[in-house]
C-alpha cells in the first residue's frame, strides 16, 4: 500500500508539472516579440505621410493625373518618388491631419491641407533613383498676408504646422540585417479611389527578405506590400528595438518581382 501511495504521488506530480508547462508554454507563445513593429511603435509617424495629388494640363484643362504618397522631411520640403512627379504640371501634396477654423467658405472647412508643390526645384540626389526632394510653393499673396499681419506664410499653406519629425530620425543601419520587422506607411490606389481627399491611410508589415544590388545603395526586397499609390510613402525598420526610417518604398510592376516590394536605401542621400 505504501508503495501504491508514492507511486500514485509520484503520477500526480508529473501531471502538475506537465500542466504547468503548457499554461508556460501559452503564455510564451502570447507574449509579444519586442523586434516587432507596434502599433503604438507607428503612431508618432501616421501625420508625416500625405497624398501627391499630380496632373498634366492643356488649354487649362486636365488631361492626365495621376496619384502617389508622399513624406514630411524637414520644414517646407517633403521626399518621395520620382516617377509621381516627373513631367507633371502640378502637384498638390494633401495632408487631411491639419485643419484650420478660419479658413471657412459660406459655413463649410476649407481643407487646409492642399499644399502646393514648387515642381521647378525638385532635387534629384541621385538620379539612378526613384527618388525626389521637393519644397512646398510659396505665392506672392501669401507673402503679402505673411507681412501684413503676420498669419502663415501662405492663405492656404501652413507648412510650418505639419510634423517633420521624421527628418530627425533615427536612420537604420547603412545596410539593414535580412530578417529584421519592416513597415510600409502610405495610400494605396485603392484607397485614394475610395476618397481622394481623405483617403484611409494603409500599413502593411513584413521583413527584409533580401537586397537588390543593381545600384549603389543596394535597395532592400521587402515581403510587406508595396502597391501602386503607397510608393513614394515611408518605410520604417526595427533594430536593437527601436524604430528607424528604413527608407522610401518603390511600387514593384506585377510580375518583374513576385510577392515583393523594393525599398530604395536613401541612408546616403539624407544629410
Amino acid at each position: 500500500n505504501d508503495e501504491l501511495k508514492a507511486l500514485k504521488k509520484e503520477v500526480d506530480e508529473l501531471k502538475s508539472q506537465t500542466k504547468t508547462n503548457q499554461i508556460n508554454t501559452r503564455k510564451s507563445q502570447t507574449t509579444t516579440n519586442p523586434s516587432e513593429i507596434t502599433s503604438a511603435d507607428l503612431q508618432p509617424y501616421l501625420d508625416t505621410v500625405g497624398v501627391l495629388d499630380c496632373f498634366k494640363t492643356r488649354n487649362n484643362l486636365v488631361v492626365y493625373k495621376q496619384f502617389g504618397t508622399a513624406v514630411l522631411l524637414k520644414e517646407g520640403v517633403l521626399m518621395t518618388n520620382w516617377h509621381v512627379v516627373e513631367g507633371m504640371d502640378t502637384c498638390m501634396f494633401v495632408n487631411d491631419k491639419f485643419y484650420n477654423p478660419k479658413y471657412e467658405i459660406s459655413g463649410m472647412t476649407y481643407r487646409s491641407g492642399a499644399y502646393l508643390l514648387d515642381l521647378s526645384n525638385i532635387k534629384r540626389p541621385d538620379t539612378n533613383l526613384d527618388f525626389a526632394i521637393i519644397p512646398f510653393s510659396i505665392n506672392e499673396t501669401g507673402r503679402e498676408i505673411a507681412h501684413r499681419n503676420g498669419s502663415p506664410l501662405d492663405e492656404y499653406l501652413e507648412v510650418s504646422q505639419l510634423d517633420y519629425r521624421v527628418g530627425a530620425m533615427l536612420r537604420c543601419s547603412e545596410k539593414a540585417p535580412i530578417g529584421i520587422p519592416v513597415a510600409i506607411l502610405g495610400y494605396p490606389a485603392s484607397s485614394i479611389n475610395l476618397e481622394q481627399f481623405a483617403p484611409p491611410e494603409s500599413v502593411t508589415t513584413g521583413i527584409i527578405s533580401g537586397y537588390q544590388a543593381s545600384y549603389q545603395s543596394s535597395n532592400y526586397l521587402v515581403s510587406a506590400k508595396v502597391d501602386h499609390g503607397n510608393s513614394g510613402g515611408l518605410a520604417l525598420g526595427k533594430e536593437n528595438e527601436k524604430i528607424c526610417l528604413l527608407g522610401i518604398p518603390t511600387w514593384v510592376v506585377a510580375g518583374q518581382v513576385e510577392s515583393a516590394g523594393i525599398v530604395q536605401n536613401i541612408h546616403y542621400l539624407l544629410k
